[in-house]
């Protein structure tokens, strides 16, 4: 497949302000590093950290942007969990300085590249590219918390209740059980409604 030798992205030009680039490079693809994809952009998603950055931390000359969904367009030569054309979706550190050049880059561009373990597959007839493209930081946060917390939690999602008693009638006879339970603080938020629902899938 060829590639342009340019690309449009949104570059941080002084503190609280982008600048559209049309003649931004392409991130490293000729060759691609080993474990690195090359993704055509489809959406990209608003991120709060993508207005305090711009305006308390901005690497000039760098690429803004978080989250993102699109197409794997090229895959390194170790890559095996992706092929061309894949639909996936995913987070990248926009505006971050000590990204090597030509490895990873804001997602507010036609193309990025980022590593095969940081992706993960959009099914199309279940979830739109556009919906998708929200979900990089906050699944992933809320899914490192659930892991990292160690919760036993089986696939009911309510712990083992095999030592509940049928219902005997009038008073019945039900052995109390101990259930592994967690705190969503900021339940309503974009990042704890995706841990309250991964909550309810979660199986270590």
């Amino acid at each position: 497949m060829a590639f342009p030798q340019f690309q449009s992205a949104l570059t941080a030009v002084k503190e609280g302000q982008y600048t559209l680039n049309t003649t931004h490079h392409l991130p490293s693809h000729n060759p691609l590093l080993s474990s690195y994809v090359l993704i055509r952009v489809s959406f990209v998603a608003l991120n709060p950290c993508n207005w305090k950055m711009i305006d308390f931390s901005p690497a000039i000359g760098t690429v803004g942007g978080n989250d993102f969904s699109g197409q794997v367009v090229a895959i390194g030569s170790a890559v095996s969990k992706w092929q061309i054309r894949d639909s996936v979706c995913g987070f990248l550190y926009g505006l971050d300085p000590h990204i090597g050049e030509g490895e990873w880059a804001g997602a507010f561009a036609e193309y990025v590249s980022i590593r095969e373990d940081l992706l993960m597959r959009v099914v199309e007839n279940k979830v739109s590219m556009a919906e998708a493209a929200c979900l990089g930081a906050g699944v992933v946060t809320a899914g490192m918390a659930l892991r990292d917390l160690g919760i036993p939690l089986t696939e009911t999602g309510l712990g083992d209740l095999s030592a509940l008693k049928e219902d005997t009638g009038a008073i019945g006879t039900r052995k109390a059980i101990t259930r592994p339970y967690i705190l969503v603080y900021g339940g309503s938020t974009a990042t704890g409604t995706m841990a309250i629902q991964l909550a309810k899938l979660y199986d270590p």
